[in-house]
């Protein structure tokens, strides 16, 4: 799905970003600074070709399996 793979602190910002959590929470249950996480987002929406967190949930829920 991503255009290339995601480091391991984008996998955990991820997570929570698809849970709806905000910036700041995600950053303070990570230990990180805001700006760093925002870092993080950016690059996680460019390696999925999205330009917002509703795109990153569309493209997530499209792909998820489903149920016949």
């Amino acid at each position: 799905m991503a255009s290339s793979p995601l480091t391991p602190t984008e996998h955990r910002v991820l997570r929570l970003l698809l849970t709806g959590a905000p910036e700041k929470r995600i950053a303070d249950q990570l230990g990180l600074a805001v700006s760093t996480t925002h870092q993080h987002v950016v690059a996680i929406f460019r390696k999925f070709g999205v330009r917002s967190r509703a795109g990153l949930m569309s493209l997530w829920l499209n792909q998820a399996p489903r149920d016949t």
